[in-house]
């Protein structure tokens, strides 16, 4: 499976993000600063989000707007849409059926915005530390209760 390092104008990035939208490293960071680098103490960028207030110009990110946990966001660059997988980096995990219905939500935008293709990563194996066996099952459940919209790419391969 290709990295998703660009996006065209119709596509949207779907990644993992934390309770707070705290957008510090892997998917969720690429999304909000174009690295996956664990730099969030460093890069100049993520640090004039951390100190900026809600709604200021230096939360909106490439693809991602800092401090939105989950959703539908649009960037300087590009669109994308966050599903809550881990509490606080390291720390606790949301809960498979919460997470499932966070994936029926997707579902559901993404069939109320035909015009958008959705890239969907893997969501909460990464930094999060859910186990792709269960994503894998999770995804599936919804596939077969809602069916895949078109528009939704990799989600019957991603977990693989």
């Amino acid at each position: 499976m290709k990295t998703i390092t660009t996006l065209a104008s119709n596509e949207v990035f779907v990644f993992g993000s934390n309770e707070f939208g705290f957008h510090g490293a892997g998917a969720a960071g690429f999304a909000f600063s174009g690295t996956c680098a664990n730099d969030w103490r460093t890069c100049p960028k993520k640090q004039a989000a951390i100190k900026a207030p809600l709604g200021h110009l230096n939360r909106i990110g490439l693809w991602a707007i800092w401090g939105v946990a989950e959703g539908f966001q649009v960037g300087t660059l590009g669109r994308s849409y966050a599903i809550r997988t881990v509490v606080v980096p390291g720390g606790p995990l949301v809960s498979m059926s919460e997470i499932e219905i966070q994936f029926v939500r997707l579902w559901s935008f993404a069939e109320g915005h035909p015009e958008l293709v959705f890239l969907l990563t893997e969501v909460g194996v990464g930094l999060a530390g859910h186990r792709r066996e269960d994503l894998r099952a999770l995804v599936g459940r919804v596939i077969m209760q809602k069916g895949l919209p078109v528009n939704i790419k990799n989600a019957d391969k991603v977990y693989r």
